[in-house]
């Protein structure tokens, strides 16, 4: 069984079609990369997986259910979508209490998950006063607190300095190699894929590729080119995003 498993998903939106007809699997131990341009359906895709946004048809499974379906969701997928949502007045630390508490999770969970993204020093600093990426490390740690199995990331690095970066890097590789699947999306394919096994390709809300990213770069070169090559070929050669009329 695969961590997670897409199949047929569709999104419209009245008549444009957001997401068409997607189908890919994510293994476990393996850091999937998410690729495609601004627009391409990414962010849509990953809602509609976490039944944020119901889908027109097709589904998603996580260890074989449906999001909805799953007793304690925290306690097998964190992830990161939107804005963190947090009052700019609370701290850190409170605002991953009340989450930990509305969830049913240990509240000792909330100092470990902010001592893993290194902001248990500045736990208690109002979010207001945090850095762009100290708020994208603390919704990471809000991923964190159910110890989850699974990771759904959306563009977790953005807002964060080449260290941050880095550091990331590092903790997806980590989290992988503890045999959790990591689901990371990026339009910047150069901040993660000296980490990433696996491929999922989007263009105009449709699948273009998937398999091991050593697949697709066999050819010697890094995977940011084969990768940019490929999406630009298809701006040259791919029929419009289609729309459908009731």
């Amino acid at each position: 069984m695969t961590a997670i498993e897409v199949r047929n998903l569709t999104k419209r939106f009245g008549d444009f079609v957001a997401v068409d007809d997607v189908s890919f699997d994510v293994p476990w131990g393996a850091v999937t990369g998410f690729v495609g341009a601004n627009g391409s359906g990414k962010t849509t895709t990953m809602r509609t997986m976490l039944g944020l946004a119901p889908p027109t048809s097709g589904y998603a499974h996580f260890g074989g259910q449906p999001y909805d379906a799953l007793e304690a969701p925290r306690t097998l997928i964190g992830s990161v979508l939107d804005r963190i949502g947090a009052h700019p007045s609370h701290s850190a630390r409170r605002h991953l209490m009340m989450i930990a508490r509305g969830a049913g999770l240990p509240e000792a969970r909330v100092d470990d998950a902010l001592e893993e993204v290194g902001l248990l020093d500045v736990a208690d600093l109002a979010l207001r006063k945090y850095s762009m990426g100290m708020t994208q490390r603390c919704a990471l740690a809000a991923a964190l607190l159910g110890d989850p199995s699974i990771l759904v990331l959306d563009e977790p690095a953005n807002g964060l300095d080449p260290a941050g970066i880095r550091w990331l890097r590092t903790k997806t590789r980590g989290w992988a190699d503890e045999g959790r699947a990591v689901f990371v999306s990026s339009h910047q394919l150069a901040e993660l894929a000296a980490v990433i096994d696996h491929l999922v390709v989007v263009h105009q809300g449709r699948l273009v590729h998937q398999g091991p990213a050593a697949e697709l770069a066999r050819r010697g070169e890094d995977l940011e080119s084969v990768v940019f090559d490929l999406l630009a070929d298809l701006d040259t050669s791919a029929e419009p995003r289609r729309r459908v009329r009731s």
